[in-house]
């Protein structure tokens, strides 16, 4: 992206802190962020606290989450709760990718181009493990 993108879109980017155990989705609502991990882990969960608990993955640092969320306006697929403490994430919400698109559409489909890719590497992970499950 070009350093003018890049700018606009940290300049809106709100910085927060989680300890371990805190929820920062909850599997089932709505949401409008996507959220990068600029500190710390994340674990992606679901059925967080039930009976089927299970983890879906682990991320670290540099990692991204929520993107579903700002790519379809549907509910969240799983929960996301810190690991370790301090984890620390920068927030972006859906409004200012909006912006971009307006501004900078060409740097908006990087990005874009970018969020599919990290989806397309979940999504073939999450394959081989219920693959491996069926064996």
């Amino acid at each position: 992206m070009s350093e003018e993108a890049l700018r606009n879109l940290t300049a809106n980017l709100r910085a927060l802190d989680y300890s371990a155990g805190n929820i920062v989705i909850t599997e089932g609502t709505l949401g409008d962020t996507l959220y990068i991990i600029s500190e710390g882990s994340m674990e992606v969960v679901k059925h967080l606290d039930g009976p089927g608990e299970l983890v879906l993955d682990t991320l670290k640092k540099g990692e991204i989450f929520g993107e579903m969320s700002i790519i379809e306006s549907v509910a969240r697929s799983a929960s996301v709760r810190a690991l370790e403490e301090p984890t620390k994430v920068y927030a972006l919400h859906k409004s200012d990718l909006h912006r971009l698109f307006k501004t900078a559409p060409s740097q908006f489909a990087l990005l874009i181009l970018n969020i599919s890719r990290d989806l397309c590497r979940r999504l073939r992970k999450i394959d081989d493990l219920y693959a491996a499950r069926g064996s």
